[in-house]
């Protein structure tokens, strides 16, 4: 259950236009300032001698000579709006906007102001009155590139994809040269998945205009969509040098490095950056995911406390982060969780759409089919979809009806076998929140179930327009999303055992008995065969990023207390070898000699990474975050689980997964009893295939094994709920 993805590259809102960006003064008559008074004398000095200024290039004179002057500036036209202009390049905003409505009140609504002052409040982040005001200036002046342009921006700015690309295209119409324009039609058509328009685009583009910077960096978002990091890390790699100035750059070129599994490099680009742009925003929010990912989760503590967490969670993808790292790695309190989480819920809804399902007359209950939408960008080979899939495939069809909302960037084979399992499937990843909202509306769902939370890609925006009269989070996320338009919560007796009473009081908990998830053995499971090495192996095939200090200490403890014991450990992150040294040395700082440190090799496909539980006798879950899926492979391998139970849903997962597998016994509350467990399996030596055959045989009997009794259980809640609402 990843965070959310860093950044790749954004809407360019820059445009070489002389109508905004400078004045053209040889058309100003300076002689004809009649100086009449005063302010006329005043304005005329200053023209003359911003003319100067502007033959020399003397940029910061000219912004030194603007602020001396304030207040004459609205006087003269053309004087005001490259006054304006040169105080918003300077950052100087509420002096632009000051500056610009005096004008306005001197001259009247005039386009060239109109757009002048549009172009302030887009850069002021009100994104819905540039649109509004740019729409005006269009009708009266649909062949204005410069507008069509800005309207672009502040369309994309605001989410509406769509209607974004469709004013770029004017623009690129007006200006089919104009390569921002070019550059912003391919990032957008990416955003849009629309990889294969965007790859035409790019295609159609003659060689010698492939050096444009803004096309490189377009290309570049482009490659990272088509999972081609190595390219877009070459180019990212080329912007940093010569654009060093855009931190934007720095940022996409550590989430290109990240892309290709790599942990240290990105840190390393980022702290970099961070020391050229301290306080960048999103550099803080990447630099924090990225020492949590070294589960340096002190050091996170710690910079979170320089972080400004209202300013940070005012765009999604950052309070995304913030939440899921919060609550994955226990970094804030759950007040402050719910804090962040309702102050972004009625920012939200300050412009949504209000109970969509109520724009449609329901189709009468009795003797239809409950209606079932499942929520995720993660229908691919990821997790979530591993535990629905057995879901999705046992419902039973004479009572309920499936919709796939499929609103992520991938697509692989399980996305196919997703789908077949759905009566119905709507593609939403190209929709922002209003549409896809408005789309699952039309459905008229009885229960919509989202199962992304704040992870990477999440729609859950889409919640907050209520398209469906029942709401509930399932599956991806872990921790309560303190939302009250999805107040339900799916979960089982241990989940939700140690729930913070502000995530019990917050939603509506619904219970599965025997356990919330259910994982059959898996159709690539090799055949259990113990590797030839008398050494007894403890093992944990879980990210790096949950190899915490903590997890450490513990597991340095445990091999001290067994000296002939090894420990194989295994992530993706391990493709680096600077991230290889890094565990080495931590454990070595615990007291542990490298040697007994096994990293295993990445296994692209799964069959392969389940066979390297041969290589293990006994698995270790990590703290405060346990696993989920790791835990359920290990016990179909016929490896055993160590878990330490601990607070909220990260601190559970592992325990739910045991309870449903019916062995309890491997579940501990603290460190002693969690290392006299592994202690015991040391002691009784190197696990044979026949122990680890009666293991899957129990597994193969619990309810871990019995899909039914989940799916089941979730219909019986659904129709419940159902009830309960045409009671009302």
């Amino acid at each position: 259950m990843p965070s959310a993805e860093w950044s790749t590259n954004e809407i360019n809102s820059d445009h070489i236009l002389t109508d905004q960006k400078h004045i053209n003064f040889n058309d100003i008559d300076i002689d004809s300032q009649s100086a009449f008074n005063v302010e006329q004398e005043e304005l005329t000095i200053v023209l003359k001698r911003a003319i100067e200024l502007k033959q020399k290039g003397q940029t910061q004179k000219i912004l030194q000579l603007y602020q001396d002057n304030q207040d004459f500036l609205s006087l003269n036209l053309p004087l005001s709006i490259d006054a304006a202009n040169t105080f918003r390049q300077a950052g100087l905003y509420q002096t632009s906007l000051e500056l610009i409505s005096k004008s306005i009140q001197r001259h009247g609504q005039r386009k060239e102001l109109m757009h002048c002052w549009a172009r302030i409040k887009l850069q002021l982040g009100e994104f819905e009155t540039a649109v509004r005001v740019f729409t005006q200036l269009i009708r009266g002046d649909d062949e204005s590139f410069s507008i069509w342009f800005d309207l672009g921006v502040s369309h994309s700015r605001l989410g509406n994809l769509e209607q974004g690309l469709d004013a770029f295209n004017h623009a690129q119409d007006l200006d089919p040269d104009h390569q921002i324009t070019t550059a912003n039609r391919i990032t957008l058509l990416k955003d849009l998945c629309k990889i294969k328009e965007a790859r035409d685009i790019l295609n159609q583009i003659e060689n010698n205009k492939h050096d444009n910077l803004e096309i490189k960096g377009a290309e570049a978002g482009l490659l990272m969509a088509e999972q081609n990091m190595a390219e877009a890390a070459m180019l990212f790699t080329e912007l940093c040098t010569k654009q060093p100035h855009q931190p934007l750059h720095w940022l996409n070129l550590a989430a290109a490095e990240r892309g290709q599994r790599k942990t240290i490099r990105p840190n390393r680009i980022i702290r970099q950056a961070l020391r050229a742009f301290p306080n960048h925003y999103d550099l803080k929010q990447a630099f924090l995911q990225s020492l949590t990912e070294m589960g340096q989760q002190n050091a996170a503590r710690r910079l979170l406390t320089q972080i400004n967490l209202e300013q940070i969670s005012r765009k999604d993808q950052h309070l995304f982060n913030l939440q899921f790292l919060a609550a994955s790695c226990n970094l804030l309190p759950e007040a402050k969780r719910q804090e962040l989480a309702k102050a972004w819920e009625r920012r939200k809804q300050s412009d949504a759409l209000q109970n969509l399902w109520k724009d449609h007359l329901a189709t009468a209950w009795p003797g239809r089919r409950l209606r079932i939408g499942y929520l995720s960008s993660d229908f691919c080979n990821h997790p979530v979809s591993r535990f629905l899939l057995p879901v999705l495939q046992t419902h039973d069809r004479s009572k309920v009806e499936i919709w796939g909302l499929h609103t992520g960037p991938h697509w692989d084979a399980v996305s196919e076998s997703i789908r077949e399992c759905c009566d119905h499937w709507l593609n939403l990843s190209a929709c922002h929140d209003a549409m896809g909202a408005r789309a699952i509306a039309d459905q008229q769902l009885d229960v919509l179930v989202e199962l992304g939370g704040y992870t990477g890609h999440s729609r859950i925006g889409i919640c907050l327009h209520h398209p469906a009269p029942i709401q509930m989070s399932y599956l991806g996320f872990p921790g309560a999303t303190f939302l009250e338009s999805v107040p339900g919560w799916i979960g089982d007796e241990v989940l939700f055992k140690t729930l913070h009473p502000l995530e019990t009081e917050q939603h509506q908990l619904a219970y599965i008995k025997g356990g919330y998830m259910t994982l059959p053995k898996p159709n690539q499971c090799p055949e259990v065969n113990r590797t030839a090495t008398p050494c007894f192996r403890f093992g944990s095939l879980n990210h790096a990023r949950k190899l915490s200090d903590q997890t450490i200490s513990l597991w340095s403890d445990l091999l001290k207390e067994a000296p002939n014991a090894e420990l194989a450990l295994k992530s993706f992150s391990f493709i680096e070898a600077a991230e290889q040294q890094r565990i080495r040395q931590r454990f070595e700082q615990g007291g542990i000699q490298p040697a007994r440190i096994l990293l295993l090799p990445w296994a692209e496909d799964h069959a392969t990474h389940l066979a390297q539980y041969n290589e293990i006798d006994v698995a270790l879950d990590p703290i405060p975050y346990g696993g989920a899926t790791t835990t359920a492979e290990a016990l179909w391998m016929g490896v055993p689980v160590i878990c330490q139970q601990g607070r909220g849903m990260v601190g559970s997962l592992s325990a739910s997964l045991l309870t449903s597998a019916g062995m309890p016994e491997l579940i501990h509350i603290d460190n002693k009893n969690y290392l006299t467990c592994a202690m015991n399996f040391y002691q009784e030596g190197v696990r044979n295939n026949l122990d680890r055959q009666k293991l899957i045989e129990k597994i193969s009997n619990s309810n871990l094994n019995q899909p039914r009794r989940v799916s089941s259980q979730l219909e019986s809640i659904f129709e419940n709920y159902r009830s309960s609402l045409k009671s009302m």
